[in-house]
C-alpha cells in the first residue's frame, strides 16, 4: 500500500511539472506570425519528441553505466538546474 501511494504521489508531482505546456502552447502560437504558426507548431512539437527520445535512450545508457538511482538522480539534478536558470533569466528580463 505504501509504495502505490508513493507512486501515486510522484505522477501527480509530474501532472504538476508538466501543466505548463497547456498555457505555453497557446503563448507560442500568439507569438508566431499567423502565416508560419503551422509550420512552426510542427517544429516545436518535432524538438519536443526529439528530446523526449534522446533523453529516454540516455537515461537508459546512464542507467547502465551508473545505476538507476544516480541517473534519476542526475537528471532530476539537471532538470532543477535548469529550470532555475530559466527562472532566474525571466525574472532578470521582467526587472528591466
Amino acid at each position: 500500500m505504501e509504495s502505490e501511494a508513493s507512486c501515486v504521489a510522484v505522477f501527480f508531482a509530474v501532472g504538476l511539472a508538466s501543466v505548463y505546456s497547456t498555457i505555453l502552447n497557446p503563448v507560442f502560437v500568439r507569438a508566431v506570425d499567423p502565416a508560419y504558426r503551422g509550420r512552426a507548431m510542427g517544429v516545436a512539437v518535432a524538438g519536443i519528441n526529439l528530446a523526449q527520445g534522446t533523453a529516454a535512450v540516455t537515461a537508459g545508457l546512464f542507467a547502465r553505466t551508473f545505476g538507476a538511482a544516480h541517473t534519476v538522480g542526475l537528471y532530476g539534478a539537471t532538470g532543477a538546474a535548469v529550470t532555475l536558470l530559466a527562472g532566474v533569466t525571466v525574472w532578470r528580463r521582467r526587472e528591466r
